[in-house]
Formats: C-alpha cells, structure tokens, sequence
C-alpha cells in the first residue's frame, strides 16, 4: 500500500469518527434542547445548512480523498505511520461488521455514485433535522431520528472498538488516543440519547397543544365568538 493511501485511510478513518463525535456532543445536544415556536401545521420545515447535518452526528464523508504530500515519495511507505496504517486489513473489518454504517458513510472511496448517495443521504437527514427542530415533524418522525442517530453512534462505536481491539499494537499512538477519544464521545452521546429524545418529544407535544389552542381561538373568533383583533397565528 503507498504512502498517499495510508494517510488517507488514517484521515478518513480516524478523523470522521472523532470529528463528529466532538461537534456532535460539544454543540448537537445543546443546540437540539431548544425550543421552537410554535407555528401551523402546514408551515414549511427551515432550511437547515450542512453544517447541521455533521453536528447530529453523520460521519464527514469529503469529495475527494485527501491530497498526497508535496514531498511524497516511494520511500514513504517505509515511514511508521504509513506502514501501521498499511496493517489495517478493511476488507476484514468488513467481513466482520458488514451491516455498520461506516461502509455506507464514512468508508474511503473514489466512486462518484457512492459520493453522489452520500449526498443524498445527507440532504434528507438534514430535512429531517429541519422537521424536528420546528416542531413539524410526528411523534413517529422524532422517534425514527433518534434511533438514526443512535445507530451511528453505536455502529462508530463498534467500528472504533474494532480497531482498537485488533489494531492497538501496530497504531501510532496518536491514532490509538484519537480512536479512545471517538469511541468515549460517542458513548457519551449514547448515553445522553434517551433524554434528548424525551426532551424532544415533550416539546412537539406543547407545541402541538399550543397549535391546537390558536386553531381554537381562531375558530371562535371567525364564528363571532370572539371580540377584538384577529389572534396572530403563533410562529
């Protein structure tokens, strides 16, 4: 395996899992504790930037492998890292977790249709993300988001597990701490998952009652029930 290889397979391996795992814990769960007002049931969900896609957590994918070293040579397969990396068998993992979502996600590839699902993968998650967050989307909405987000945590967790259970020995011990650090975040969010989902799911329902309350004062007011000023719809 060349030089140029290993240290993208170490980029995307190592990097994605505890990119994510950081942003998502550090800035996901606060972010997702707000409320939202509330607003029609018919209001189109935001649009919510890419950004908030990796903060809930779906593993950095990149267009490209990275690029090699400017000083890069034949002689840099011979360097540590390059060869420690090289020991990591993919295909092994594979055959041995072949339902985790790093494969589907994460795993490195040049092939433009995998990149190209990636993306969609990507853009419906973030509606999903917009949904929940407003308030717009059903109880069975928030339930299937948060169990996406607990499968990629606990596939991460598995796959770091992996690497580490195998590969500890022959990994650069930068990599090994990196690896240590994706897995306990990730853990982490694990364990915080089934609050944030009550969370969730208790502020869609005020929401929804104070959505029901409007529609009823609204309702009153066209039958000449009410007096004053039309209520303003809440947002």
């Amino acid at each position: 395996m060349s030089s140029e290889t290993a240290r993208a397979r170490r980029s995307l391996i190592v990097l994605a899992l505890v990119t994510v795992a950081a942003i998502g814990v550090l800035r996901g769960f606060g972010r997702a504790t707000r409320p939202a007002s509330p607003a029609p049931a018919d209001e189109t969900a935001p649009t919510v930037a890419a950004e908030e896609l990796v903060t809930q957590g779906v593993p950095a994918t990149g267009s490209a492998d990275p690029p090699a070293p400017a000083d890069a040579s034949a002689g840099d397969a011979f360097e540590p890292e390059a060869f420690a990396w090289a020991q990591v068998d993919l295909d092994a993992v594979r055959d041995e977790m072949p339902d985790n979502l790093f494969w589907t996600l994460s795993a490195p590839t040049t092939d433009a249709r995998v990149l190209r699902d990636r993306e969609e993968t990507r853009a419906e998650w973030n509606r999903r993300f917009g949904r929940v967050q407003a308030n717009l989307a059903d109880e069975a909405e928030v339930r299937d988001y948060f169990a996406l987000r607990q499968r990629i945590s606990a596939d991460a967790v598995e796959f770091s597990s992996h690497l580490l259970d195998r590969y500890r020995d022959v990994l650069p011990e930068r990599d090994v701490g990196l690896l240590e650090l994706a897995r306990t975040l990730h853990l982490a969010r694990l364990e915080e998952m089934p609050a944030r989902l009550s969370e969730a799911l208790e502020r869609r329902r005020l929401h929804e009652e104070e959505r029901l309350r409007w529609l009823e004062e609204e309702r009153a007011f066209r039958e000449g029930e009410g007096a004053g000023e039309p209520v303003d719809a809440p947002r």
